[in-house]
């Protein structure tokens, strides 16, 4: 599987430390600085079963059909 790394442009810029996602943005000023910090954080997600909450949906379906319980998420 071929992989592709992104690269920030912006490397040394430092976000709020908030989540830029947790504003309304019909209320938002559409800025560099708040599309960089969604961008950052949109890719440095990384799941890992300790955190991440998402379910592999082919996984669920795949158990939902045998019959067996619903997968852990990560």
């Amino acid at each position: 599987m071929e992989t592709k790394d992104a690269v920030n442009p912006n490397l040394g810029s430092q976000g709020s430390g908030g989540n830029p996602l947790s504003v309304d943005p019909l209320d938002t000023e559409v800025m560099w600085e708040w599309l960089n910090s969604i961008v950052n954080r949109c890719q440095r997600h990384q799941c890992s079963t300790k955190y991440c909450l998402r379910v592999n949906k082919k996984k669920l379906e795949e158990a939902r059909e045998k019959g067996q319980p619903d997968p852990e998420p990560g």
